[in-house]
């Protein structure tokens, strides 16, 4: 499967401070909350020693989030079918393959960017993490609270289903496709890891 990595930077220069977006880790609400002094990157390499924020995200569920995503609202792949029985093939042949991400929105969070040189403050995926961010940081205007429409409720309930029929395998493939990011995450202190909302 080919698919372009997405990445977008936002940087504060007063502050030597920049956001660092993964695609499914609250990247569309830092976007649209971001306050004005953020400027939109458009190199991915930073000043040495800038101060960076991330959200990183348990891979197995980014995956599910991913996967919904990549169904529900397909991008750059115009054959692809999203019936339900479409869908359920997809799945099977993906089970049946070498494990891959589908797109930039399942993609390893590990290599989305070069971390070093870098004063990295990982935060983990949580209902509170952009509260936890903005106390620390004060860099949104306002913290944007996204809901799961339909569709993507549609699709979630197919995806929900393939895994409990074959939740043994699935872990296995995620575990595998995903082994050097549960081995970075290891390496890091996260912020917020403490949190009673993010255990």
């Amino acid at each position: 499967m080919d698919y372009l990595e997405k990445w977008l930077i936002f940087y504060n220069e007063a502050k030597n401070l920049a956001l660092l977006t993964i695609a499914k880790n609250c990247s569309e609400s830092i976007k649209q909350g971001v306050t004005k002094d953020f400027v939109y990157y458009d190199t991915i390499d930073l000043p040495k020693d800038t101060t960076a924020i991330v959200i990183f995200r348990d891979p197995y569920d980014r995956w599910i989030s991913g996967t919904v995503e990549y169904f529900a609202y397909p991008e750059s792949v115009s054959y692809l079918s999203t019936s339900e029985h479409g869908v359920q093939l997809n799945l099977q042949q993906w089970l049946n393959s070498e494990p891959m991400p589908w797109d930039y929105h399942t993609s390893l969070q590990s290599t989305v960017y070069n971390y070093s040189n870098l004063d990295l403050k990982p935060y983990w995926f949580c209902n509170s993490v952009l509260e936890d961010i903005n106390k620390d940081y004060n860099c949104f205007d306002e913290i944007l609270v996204t809901h799961q429409e339909k569709l993507r409720k549609k699709y979630k309930k197919i995806v929900r289903g393939f895994i409990d029929k074959n939740q043994k395998v699935v872990e296995s493939k995620l575990s595998t496709l995903y082994n050097a990011d549960y081995k970075f995450f290891n390496t890091l202190k996260f912020v917020n890891r403490n949190v009673a909302t993010c255990l």
